[in-house]
């Protein structure tokens, strides 16, 4: 048997494997343990009596495992592949504070009226999470928004993103990347880098992850403490061989992704662990680690993993 045949046997017998563990009702989900990453803005003025925590600035990669969360340092910087984008909305620290309820949707692709988003509301009782509302983007934005006397629009919602990222191609490794506020600005400048011409575009070409300090907010006021964001660095283009690659565990990616919200009715939340608030192994308890919320940087965030919907 020849190198080739026994590639296209080994395929086949994967297949068939694969098929039997349907059959049988087993997971057969390739990444049901996709790690999410963020960065930790712990505050560098922490609460009196509190252990020393995260180190601000760290990247920080978080497992749901069945004894909850693991949390523990990422490689920083790292380089990957953008295999997808996907968004989410979830309730504005800020409204929050103000007795807006806690809201979180599930993720999705586009602002397209066609595309329905479940909103869900977290019991302040039992800490349960249910429906709220059903709705395309513009009418889940107008539903938790309102104007004050002189017709200013105030939204509840902030918008957000995961990056679905390969870090390894031969060993099929992909992260999910968390971000939101000053990482979401850096990416969108990042975007622009990409002509989409002759093959300039972002998923075809590696990209080098790290974090940066940043001493202003949006409005160049300085800030209490330095907040951390993820900075993104163009390198080479994916080669042949690479892009096949890609192609093909992107189509694995988005298949797990599809059955995942058929089997749950796209009832599956953004799953943020929003990793910036939670402890290392010897680190303090997530609630004891001030934190800087990216969205308003003037402000103490303190949202913790277990405040998020998982499935």
């Amino acid at each position: 048997m020849n190198e080739e045949t026994a590639l296209v046997a080994n395929d086949e017998m994967e297949e068939l494997q694969r098929q039997l563990a349907q059959g049988s009702n087993e997971r057969v989900d390739t990444f049901a343990s996709m790690p999410t990453l963020s960065v930790s803005n712990q505050s560098q003025d922490p609460a009196p009596g509190a252990e020393p925590g995260v180190e601000p600035g760290q990247i920080i990669s978080s497992i749901r495992t069945e004894n909850g969360y693991e949390n523990e340092p990422f490689q920083n910087p790292f380089k990957g592949i953008i295999l997808r984008q996907r968004m989410f909305l979830r309730t504005k620290f800020e409204a929050q504070k103000n007795g807006a309820p806690k809201l979180i949707t599930d993720e999705f692709d586009s602002y397209s009226d066609s595309e329905i988003i479940t909103v869900k509301k977290q019991s302040p009782i039992d800490g349960k999470w249910v429906e709220d509302f059903v709705g395309n983007y513009k009418q889940v934005v107008a539903k938790y928004s309102d104007s004050n006397q002189f017709g200013k629009v105030n939204k509840y919602l902030d918008l957000q993103y995961n990056l679905y990222v390969c870090v390894s191609l031969a060993e099929k490794k992909i992260v999910r990347i968390q971000v939101k506020g000053k990482s979401r600005a850096g990416l969108f400048d990042f975007m622009k880098k990409f002509t989409r011409k002759a093959g300039d575009f972002m998923s075809s070409t590696f990209v080098t992850f790290s974090t940066e300090k940043h001493l202003n907010d949006f409005n160049g006021n300085p800030l209490k403490f330095p907040v951390w964001s993820f900075s993104y660095t163009k390198n080479e283009p994916l080669d042949l061989p690479s892009l096949k690659a890609a192609i093909a565990l992107q189509n694995e990616l988005n298949d797990a992704i599809a059955a995942r919200e058929a089997a749950f009715g796209k009832k599956e939340y953004a799953e943020v662990t929003d990793a910036s608030h939670a402890e290392l192994p010897q680190g303090s308890p997530a609630e004891d680690i001030p934190t800087i919320n990216l969205d308003d940087e003037r402000d103490v965030e303190e949202i913790q993993i277990k405040d998020v919907p998982f499935k």
